[in-house]
């Protein structure tokens, strides 16, 4: 393969890890003043964010490894389809594959999904009493700030913007390089799958933290919505949500 074809891979797995993803949450607490709650309270907020976010932990991980596991299979067939052809054609769409599965398997492991760890990081703290508690709470607050900012990654135009560039961008090296065909079902297919992934990313989050502002500190209900693939009897159907 060519210098050239070398240099244009590279810049794309350049683009891919770098292409829009989410905004780092503020680790900064949602309580103004905890130090004025009761224990009582405390320890209501407490066992709440205990609850929320161990509830949300078992489909964060399988959704995590999930992909993980997807994206490092398709490194593995891209590889072997681009190793063992003499088909130039063949081995540009295998090499377009491997990059795009080594984008998406290097994206998830550098930007793991924080909603797996559940309420693990209040646990580690020791002790009952006041102080712990205190810590205990702006730990919990932050993991649900992280969780909830990541959740709504989904409705982002940038994350879809950057799924369906980094799929064209593909299939312009395989037309470029290889064959017009191939890359129009690789472009589709990528968009399609990255989608998929978006769309099935952890959801529930993303009015946590809402209903916590609501029921703790009295925040009004934000205006938002979702997009939901439903599957149907002859598919799936687009739900959106106010």
């Amino acid at each position: 393969m060519n210098a050239k074809f070398r240099a244009a891979c590279a810049a794309a797995l350049i683009f891919g890890l770098v292409s829009p993803s989410a905004a780092g949450a503020s680790d900064a607490g949602i309580t103004a003043n905890p130090g004025a709650l009761s224990d009582a309270e405390l320890d209501q907020r407490i066992g709440w964010l205990t609850e929320t976010l161990d509830a949300t932990a078992g489909y964060s991980k399988f959704w995590q490894y999930s992909w993980a596991s997807g994206y490092s299979l398709g490194i593995a067939i891209g590889a072997v389809q681009a190793g063992l052809t003499d088909d130039n054609d063949t081995r540009v769409n295998g090499i377009v594959t491997a990059s795009k599965a080594v984008i998406g398997t290097t994206r998830l492991l550098l930007n793991s999904h924080p909603g797996r760890l559940g309420a693990d990081s209040m646990r580690v703290i020791e002790g009952n009493d006041r102080a712990a508690k205190l810590q205990r709470l702006e730990v919990g607050e932050s993991q649900l700030q992280r969780v909830s900012e990541r959740a709504q990654e989904r409705q982002r135009w940038q994350r879809h913007a950057g799924n369906v560039a980094l799929n064209a961008i593909g299939g312009g090296f395989i037309a470029g390089f290889g064959d017009w065909e191939d890359a129009l079902v690789s472009t589709a297919v990528g968009i399609a799958v990255g989608e998929l992934m978006i769309f099935t990313s952890p959801k529930a989050a993303a009015t946590n933290l809402d209903d916590y502002e609501r029921r703790f500190a009295g925040a009004p209900k934000r205006d938002e919505w979702t997009v939901t693939l439903v599957p149907t009897g002859a598919g799936a159907s687009i739900r959106i949500d106010f």
